[in-house]
């Protein structure tokens, strides 16, 4: 993996592998080891930081995964999603309470590295929580088709489109394709389960605006499958 950053003025970058040989998560020591051989001893001074928060990737992805002599996705269940948001959490709180509380510039160098790595982890989180979102919408569907009750509130993607994305390998590259505002109103809209209304608050723009804008981000969609 390719991080770039700056340190003195001067643009650098590195290449760090995420995982260790033993297959677990080594990229935030990889990074300060890498950085102490660049620029001097004093980044080393984070590496036990680092072996931690690479311990809470390890933790968020045993959520996902199963590892035997492949890795495999570990099975639906609904209380996956804490799980994983507890992880991730912690994750966040080890970074802040470590790295990001420190002012020296090496610290600084480490946070602006270190938040690229959680940015991608928090999309992975974003895919994982879409992912379980419609496998868990289209139970419920079935349920409701079963007892026939079914209450709309506002208007909905079709479950056929539901199914449709259910059916798709790669969700990840399909969610690629939506701009960071989309992408991050789905999320609310059909993983936290966030009316229109409440989304418009948050954001502090109208309910048409975010109900325009999730509309749009299906419409794309649907164009890929």
């Amino acid at each position: 993996m390719l991080l770039n950053y700056t340190y003195q003025n001067i643009q650098y970058s590195i290449s760090v592998n995420w995982n260790g040989p033993d297959g677990k998560s080594s990229i935030h020591t990889a990074v300060v080891e890498q950085l102490s051989a660049l620029h001097g001893r004093a980044f080393m001074v984070y590496w036990n930081s680092a072996q931690l928060l690479d311990e809470r990737v390890d933790k968020l992805y045993n959520c996902i995964y199963l590892f035997n002599s492949e890795h495999y996705a570990v099975p639906y269940n609904p209380k996956n999603r804490d799980y994983f948001l507890m992880a991730f959490s912690d994750y966040c709180s080890c970074l802040e309470a470590g790295i990001a509380s420190d002012p020296s510039p090496q610290a600084q160098v480490l946070l602006h590295i270190f938040q690229t790595i959680q940015n991608i982890l928090q999309e992975t989180v974003g895919i994982y929580l879409v992912d379980h979102a419609y496998q868990n919408k289209h139970f419920k569907h079935s349920r409701r088709k079963e007892t026939r009750l079914e209450v709309i509130k506002e208007p909905e993607p079709s479950y056929e489109f539901e199914t449709a994305l259910l059916q798709m390998l790669d969700l990840s590259r399909m969610l690629e394709q939506l701009n960071e505002l989309q992408r991050r109103r789905v999320v609310k809209r059909f993983v936290l389960g966030q009316t229109y209304q409440e989304i418009a608050d948050e954001e502090g723009v109208s309910v048409q605006a975010v109900r325009y804008s999730i509309l749009s981000a299906l419409k794309k969609l649907k164009t890929l499958l």
